[in-house]
């Protein structure tokens, strides 16, 4: 009784949080026209121009006769115009009037690299780095022997053997220890493992073995540790374009990745939707509290659970809907998903008002 009066509930404020009005709002203060910085960050700017961040796609207005139309590079010049009656973002026209010269010259510098969407050295590891992996994953991986002196833990600069690499020699490798198991809060559902780097390797063919030299440790590595394939840097991805799911979402925040009992802007959480709930990277959610729970029954005064005694517990466990109260959830804060999992993703906090903590909501801006 008391799970369906709080999945009522939860349905119901999924319901409205749907409902709010998507149309876009600009800041009192926004600049008429800014000059991009060198550090900005796509939703620095978008939160310079609107109330709401995520809703950036309705505002920029791409330039198709520019190359990379979506992509936004330090000293571009961005004007706010108005089309019918709409304000759209664009980028400042390159004049008609240049001319430039084709022949041989010499690059003195790196070209210029777009801005990001969100800061990228927060959440670089959990792209190139970190994973989450299945049972079944975790089990068809190739492994750690060990080493012909027989020690059974390893470190930079030492070598060890492996089994079932197939692998060019000089391929680097991630030695991963799966972690913590990742559980559904309300169906206990295993969701995954949070698989941790401990150290990474220069494979080296050595018959029908591969030989592997340790080049950087972060901890010590164990015999039967797991290898993945190290990905590339240029694949690194850094445009996650901000919009909202096209489909009513709803799940929890089951992990902080720096184990922290409560997080704010720019931490990294773990939540208990991914692909198979139709999550993609760019998402923007909000964050919201769950309301307490109140045994309330006239003329005693009101006991929220934890204060609750051992026959008010019973109710409130039973789901006696007639002493039974639930407070409103709460937003607290926003989120954008960058890597997304068969049934797990991660996010970056963009904005807090509070401290978010794990079981809080992830649903819908």
């Amino acid at each position: 009784m008391r799970t369906r009066l709080l999945a009522l509930v939860a349905g119901l404020t999924l319901v409205i949080t749907a409902a709010y009005a998507t149309e876009i709002e600009l800041n009192p203060d926004y600049p008429e026209t800014y000059i991009v910085q060198k550090g900005d960050t796509l939703w620095d700017i978008s939160s310079m121009f609107l109330k709401t961040p995520w809703l950036w796609p309705k505002l920029w207005q791409a330039n198709p006769q520019i190359d990379n139309p979506h992509l936004i590079y330090p000293g571009d010049e961005l004007q706010l115009v108005w089309i019918n009656e709409q304000p759209k973002l664009v980028k400042s026209k390159p004049s008609s009037t240049r001319i430039v010269k084709l022949g041989p010259k010499v690059r003195t510098s790196e070209p210029k690299a777009p801005i990001p969407t969100i800061p990228l050295k927060e959440i670089r590891p959990f792209l190139i780095y970190e994973q989450v992996l299945s049972e079944e994953e975790i089990a068809s991986l190739p492994y750690v022997l060990g080493t012909n002196d027989g020690t059974t833990r390893s470190s930079y600069p030492q070598t060890m053997y492996a089994k079932g690499v197939d692998a060019p020699q000089g391929q680097l490798f991630g030695i991963y220890r799966p972690g913590e198991a990742l559980m559904h809060p309300e169906t206990e559902e295993l969701l995954g493992y949070e698989a941790k780097l401990v150290a990474i390797a220069k494979s080296m063919p050595a018959g029908n073995f591969t030989k592997l030299e340790i080049v950087e440790s972060k901890y010590e590595v164990r015999n039967g540790d797991k290898l993945i394939p190290v990905l590339e840097r240029e694949v690194l991805p850094a445009f996650f374009e901000p919009h909202e799911p096209n489909r009513l979402v709803k799940g929890h925040i089951i992990h902080t990745a720096n184990y922290s009992k409560y997080v704010g802007k720019f931490d990294v959480v773990a939540m208990s939707i991914g692909a198979n709930h139709n999550i993609e990277a760019g998402h923007v959610l909000a964050i919201m509290q769950p309301g307490a729970v109140m045994y309330d029954e006239p003329p005693e005064r009101p006991q929220y659970e934890d204060d609750a005694n051992a026959l008010e517990k019973m109710a409130i466990e039973f789901g006696d809907e007639e002493v039974i109260v639930q407070l409103p959830d709460e937003r607290v804060g926003e989120l954008l998903v960058f890597r997304v999992y068969e049934k797990v993703s991660y996010g970056l906090i963009m904005r807090t008002d509070k401290p978010v903590k794990q079981l809080d909501i992830v649903t819908n801006p």
